[in-house]
This record gives C-alpha cells, structure tokens and sequence, in this order.
C-alpha cells in the first residue's frame, strides 16, 4: 500500500458523520480520487452508527471503487463473501449499542451525582466557585457572592428587576459574562433577565 493519509477524529463521537473533521477530509479524498482503500483498526473506527457504516460498505465503497480493510475483524470489501454479508451487520450494530450503552452509563452516572447534591456543569453559578479539593462541591466565591446577595436583597424590598439592574449598572457591578471571559472584566450592562436568572436559580 502507498498511505496517501492518516484520518483520525479524537474528541468526536463515531456515530455523527456530519461533524467529524478527519472523517469529512477522508471522503473528501475519495471524491477526488486521492485514495482507493481505506484501513481501520476496526469497524468502529469508522463509525458507530450501523445504517450509516452500513451505507459506506455496501453502497458508497463499491461505488467509488474504494477498497475497506478492518484490521482486527479480518474484513476485506475486495473478497466479500457470505460470512462477511452476515457478520458485517453484526459488528455494526454491537458498536453502535456499545455506544448507547456507554451513553446511557455516563448519563445514570451523572443522575446520581445530581441527587447526591453534586455539582456537574462546567462552570460555577455567578456568586459561586468550584472546591479546589472537590470539583463536584460549591463552595461562595468572594469576588462575586457580595452582587448575589445585594441582588436578594434589593428584590426583598421591592424593587424590580430593571430597577436592580440599573442600580447594579450605577455602581459599575461586573456583570455574570464579564467573568466568565477568562475571568477578565468586560464592558457589558446588567439586564433585568440577567437579574432573574440569578433570582431563580435555585
């Protein structure tokens, strides 16, 4: 073989095959008759949705005159014969459920965490940080805890949310998004949703 490239998508699920940039580049290739076989580890490695792989071997492979090697299940498009009808699918399909299964894994996974009080998102509230020995625990983050609680207080006498947030924007109070910029303060304005948002995040 003369490898006219190597495709790879880290960081990308294998069951979209619209997203995936080494994925996208290597059909790209084919279109323009670069390269005529494609090898994989394994079928997985091309995808993990089974009516799509399904699709590449048995429709736009031989379309293309584009030869599939899978490495570890001995699977070879150039000498298909009735296992490789039969077990093909097989394999297709136990990689798209072991996708799913992983899924629904890291999503009870995170559930639990949840309803044990555990923090998940990728950033703190406004008025909170993240432990620096527990990502999962919110611990009030003095830089910003002061607006939260004045925000509580202003809408326990009375005043509405446009009111707070002017009187936020009179006294030159960072707002929310002018932290979460790398933590640099930015120009921007409180907003009466703004001041909601924090009000009803329980």
């Amino acid at each position: 073989f003369c490898i006219a490239g190597e495709y790879t998508d880290d960081g990308f699920s294998g069951t979209d095959f619209k997203k995936r940039p080494g994925f996208l580049r290597l059909i790209a290739d084919i279109e323009s008759k670069k390269i005529n076989a494609v090898i994989a580890k394994d079928l997985s490695r091309l995808g993990r949705n089974s009516a799509e792989t399904g699709f590449l071997l048995d429709t736009y492979f031989p379309q293309k005159k584009v030869r599939f090697i899978s490495v570890t299940e001995n699977i070879d498009t150039s000498r298909r014969d009735r296992t490789f009808n039969l077990i093909t699918p097989v394999y297709n399909f136990t990689n798209e459920l072991y996708c799913a299964d992983i899924s629904n894994k890291i999503r009870s996974a995170l559930e639990i965490k949840m309803k044990n009080g555990e923090f998940i998102g990728s950033f703190a509230p406004f008025g909170y940080k993240k432990d620096e020995t527990d990502k999962n625990r919110l611990v009030p983050d003095s830089t910003t805890c002061e607006t939260v609680k004045k925000i509580f207080t202003l809408a326990k006498n009375g005043f509405s949310s446009y009111e707070i947030a002017s009187k936020l924007n009179e006294q030159n109070i960072p707002t929310p998004s002018s932290y979460k910029k790398s933590y640099k303060r930015v120009s921007t304005a409180w907003s009466p949703s703004s001041v909601i948002k924090i009000l009803n995040n329980e």
